[in-house]
């Protein structure tokens, strides 16, 4: 006789999976940064003071948060995903330093940086035929050329072009060996950069600098993880660097809610370089000026300031153009790191609570098997 599969064993068995299977598809979700979706699934979020479009992005999350051309910070609070539409609500505004290299409060003897590739696959279009390449995409050749043109200012360069394919969730763990390889280089890189392309239509980043045709840069900084803040200043730090030098190159900086491997170091960000639409030609050309910013921020910069945060309404400048700000902190630190802890806490307690249940059902299920088994005796 046919000993009868005991059906607690499958109900636990099924329940796990479901528990995992709501698991990985946020994450996937979460990473899908450059890949090319249709047009009309691309979210549209909007400011809930003025319904004016803040941004677009091919994926957004409650919590998201935006750093505006104008330096208006923003976060989202609500998603609508039937419509691909969501709402942002304004957080606080950023007050850059003035930015200049006439001074240098230091120059490092040592100027290295790092680059590498998360996503090989990114490509161009219009310049090479498709959005991407199974393999070397049209981004090693952006790297390529920021690798030039920082080894053009004396800047020592590691651009790893180690492949990290496919194009998927597991593409930032993989790629995290490479970053960590990275900085256990010597001498060891002061900073590193993900370089990759966006998925957003071509009038989002095309813009005219000096009469000539290049590509905006977007700057993405992770949330989940303990460097979040310093790595978020140093955005800042360079988007402040950039308005003084090419107002218009760094078009806004966009923070996720994942770690995208910046936790490794306090100095890591992302360099969306254009979009899949942009010529590659404009991208490459973009390349110097950021080489410039680049080093000037982090080799040869003098600030008549310090960032200044305001959380006072009237004074965003997207929603209401401030031309006296009145404001006097001359506070040097940047606290921001209180909503990343909030998050870690959420994530805790979300993950306690799966686990409680998860055993709560797993002993209400033994205690039945027990008595069923003594009751078969």
């Amino acid at each position: 006789m046919k000993k009868r599969k005991n059906p607690y064993i499958i109900f636990v068995l099924l329940f796990c999976i479901f528990t995992l299977s709501i698991t990985v598809q946020h994450t996937v979700s979460a990473d899908e940064f450059g890949t090319v979706p249709p047009v009309e699934e691309l979210y549209t979020i909007y400011s809930i003071h003025t319904n004016e479009a803040l941004f677009e992005s091919e994926y957004v999350e409650v919590g998201d948060q935006y750093v505006s051309k104008n330096n208006a910070w923003y976060e989202v609070i609500s998603v609508d995903y039937d419509n691909y539409l969501a709402y942002a609500e304004f957080k606080a505004q950023f007050y850059l330093p003035t930015i200049t290299s006439e001074t240098p409060e230091h120059t490092s003897t040592q100027q290295v940086v790092g680059l590498y590739h998360t996503h090989n696959a990114e490509s161009y279009v219009p310049t090479d035929g498709t959005d991407s390449i199974y393999g070397i995409g049209g981004i090693h050749d952006v790297g390529n050329a920021l690798t030039l043109a920082l080894l053009q200012q004396n800047t020592i360069v590691y651009h790893n072009e180690t492949l990290h394919l496919p194009h998927n969730s597991s593409a930032y763990t993989r790629s995290r060996l490479t970053a960590q390889s990275l900085l256990n280089t010597s001498p060891v890189p002061v900073a590193i950069f993900d370089i990759h392309r966006d998925a957003l239509p071509k009038s989002s980043y095309e813009v005219v600098l000096n009469d000539q045709s290049l590509s905006k840069i977007r700057i993405v900084v992770g949330k989940s993880n303990q460097s979040y803040s310093y790595n978020l200043e140093f955005a800042l730090k360079i988007k402040a660097t950039s308005d003084n030098l090419y107002s218009g190159l760094i078009k806004d900086i966009y923070i996720g809610k994942n770690s995208y491997n910046q936790d490794l170091t306090n100095q890591a960000l992302i360099f969306e370089c254009g979009t899949y639409l942009i010529e590659k030609e404009a991208v490459i050309a973009s390349m110097p000026l950021l080489a410039n910013v680049i080093n000037e921020t982090l080799f040869n910069v003098s600030g008549s300031g310090d960032i200044i945060i305001s959380d006072d309404i009237t004074d965003n400048a997207d929603i209401q153009p401030a031309t006296d700000t009145g404001i006097t902190n001359t506070d040097t630190d940047l606290t921001i790191d209180t909503d990343l802890d909030a998050t870690n806490s959420n994530h805790l307690k979300d993950n306690i609570k799966i686990l409680v249940s998860v055993l709560f059902l797993v002993g209400i299920i033994s205690l039945l098997m027990i008595v069923q088994k003594r009751r078969s005796r």
